[in-house]
Protein backbone atom coordinates (compact mmCIF):
# COMPACT_ATOMS: atom_id res chain seq x y z
CA UNK A 1 0.00 0.00 0.00
CA UNK A 2 1.56 3.18 -0.88
CA UNK A 3 0.79 6.24 0.25
CA UNK A 4 -1.16 8.52 -2.33
CA UNK A 5 -2.06 12.46 -1.69
CA UNK A 6 -6.08 11.56 -0.42
CA UNK A 7 -4.59 9.48 2.24
CA UNK A 8 -4.12 13.17 4.17
CA UNK A 9 -7.57 13.30 4.88
CA UNK A 10 -7.89 9.61 5.90
CA UNK A 11 -5.28 10.14 8.13
CA UNK A 12 -6.53 13.41 9.25
CA UNK A 13 -9.95 11.96 10.17
CA UNK A 14 -8.41 8.58 12.01
CA UNK A 15 -6.41 11.02 14.02
CA UNK A 16 -9.39 12.74 15.11
CA UNK A 17 -11.28 9.43 15.74
CA UNK A 18 -8.43 8.72 17.70
CA UNK A 19 -8.85 12.00 20.01
CA UNK A 20 -12.47 11.00 20.41
CA UNK A 21 -11.53 7.42 21.50
CA UNK A 22 -9.29 9.27 23.86
CA UNK A 23 -12.04 10.40 26.18
CA UNK A 24 -13.28 7.06 26.34
CA UNK A 25 -9.98 4.80 27.06
CA UNK A 26 -6.73 4.70 27.61
CA UNK A 27 -4.49 6.87 25.00
CA UNK A 28 -2.43 3.73 24.10
CA UNK A 29 -6.17 1.75 23.05
CA UNK A 30 -6.90 5.26 21.40
CA UNK A 31 -4.07 5.27 19.25
CA UNK A 32 -4.46 1.56 18.40
CA UNK A 33 -8.05 1.75 17.43
CA UNK A 34 -6.95 4.91 15.03
CA UNK A 35 -4.37 3.29 13.45
CA UNK A 36 -6.32 0.12 12.73
CA UNK A 37 -9.17 2.45 11.65
CA UNK A 38 -6.38 3.91 9.02
CA UNK A 39 -5.24 0.74 7.87
CA UNK A 40 -8.23 -1.40 7.80
CA UNK A 41 -10.13 1.52 5.15
CA UNK A 42 -6.88 1.09 2.93
CA UNK A 43 -6.81 -2.48 3.12
CA UNK A 44 -10.46 -2.10 2.00
CA UNK A 45 -10.31 0.61 -0.80
CA UNK A 46 -7.37 -1.19 -2.13
CA UNK A 47 -9.20 -4.85 -2.35
CA UNK A 48 -12.70 -2.82 -4.06
CA UNK A 49 -10.28 -1.02 -6.71
CA UNK A 50 -9.20 -4.20 -7.25
CA UNK A 51 -11.88 -5.46 -7.70
CA UNK A 52 -13.56 -2.59 -9.54
CA UNK A 53 -10.97 -3.10 -12.40
CA UNK A 54 -11.56 -6.49 -12.85
CA UNK A 55 -15.44 -6.30 -13.26
CA UNK A 56 -15.02 -3.08 -15.29
CA UNK A 57 -12.18 -4.64 -17.60
CA UNK A 58 -9.47 -2.07 -19.21
CA UNK A 59 -12.15 -0.09 -20.83
CA UNK A 60 -13.66 -0.66 -24.43
CA UNK A 61 -12.17 -0.31 -28.15
CA UNK A 62 -12.49 3.16 -29.92
CA UNK A 63 -12.60 1.14 -32.99
CA UNK A 64 -15.34 -1.76 -32.59
CA UNK A 65 -16.72 -1.39 -28.84
CA UNK A 66 -15.42 -4.65 -27.81
CA UNK A 67 -13.89 -5.20 -23.93
CA UNK A 68 -10.70 -4.73 -24.16
CA UNK A 69 -8.19 -7.34 -22.64
CA UNK A 70 -4.87 -7.53 -21.21
CA UNK A 71 -3.70 -8.20 -24.98
CA UNK A 72 -5.60 -5.53 -26.53
CA UNK A 73 -9.08 -5.78 -28.56
CA UNK A 74 -9.66 -9.48 -29.11
CA UNK A 75 -11.61 -7.74 -32.23
CA UNK A 76 -9.06 -5.74 -33.65
CA UNK A 77 -6.10 -7.31 -33.33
Amino acid sequence: MKFERRDGILLAGAALFGVGLAAFLAPIFAIMGAVAVFFGIKAYSARRAKDLLGEAGLGVCAECGAILEKNGCPRCR
